[in-house]
């Protein structure tokens, strides 16, 4: 019985795959496997790796100690400890967070937590849980979902920590981050 229910799947995900063939995540051309990037795209993304900021994680040109400070840090400290981004926000990550946004993307949020796990591994280690930035009530109208809860949740399962998506509210109806 079982040989016939996987067999059965592996007809399934091969008629898929003949229906709807992977397609990059970057740009939507066909690749091998589903949420890749094709060797199109992939190069152009820009890994954000050490040195960097210790409290804002933005990139040195050259290595200054694994404490060093940038002059933004220091002239304008945030209200947070520590930040890190994976990747720079432009190009292919640009579109891919805005499919992930505004396109009902969701199959992106595992993947691209992966790249967070890894930038942030410093930072999941004194982690305690995982919480999302929540949206106000009428901006989830909107968009149907929080992206940062489908991504908080694949990080969360990929780092095994909770995942506590109600422990903050948003209150206050902020302005569209779009064009600042």
């Amino acid at each position: 019985m079982a040989g016939i229910a996987g067999m059965t799947t592996s007809l399934g995900r091969a008629a898929a795959r003949l229906f709807f063939p992977p397609a990059c995540a970057g740009c939507g051309g066909r690749v091998a496997e589903p949420g890749t990037l094709c060797g199109r795209c992939w190069p152009k993304l820009r890994f954000l790796e050490r040195p960097w900021c210790a409290v804002l994680g933005t990139p040195f040109a050259h290595e200054m100690g694994d404490e060093a400070v940038s002059p933004e840090a220091i002239a304008n400290p945030p209200p947070f400890a520590r930040a890190r981004a994976a990747v720079a926000y432009s190009g292919v990550a640009r579109e891919m967070v805005q499919r992930l946004k505004y396109n009902d993307r969701t199959d992106l949020a595992p993947w691209m937590s992966e790249w967070m796990a890894r930038a942030g591994a410093e930072l999941v280690a004194d982690a305690d849980l995982v919480v999302p930035v929540p949206l106000h009530w009428r901006r989830i109208l909107s968009r149907r979902f929080n992206q940062s809860a489908e991504l908080a949740r694949a990080l969360a399962e990929r780092t095994r920590l909770p995942f506590k998506p109600d422990v903050l509210v948003r209150r206050k109806l902020t302005r569209r981050q779009v064009g600042l």
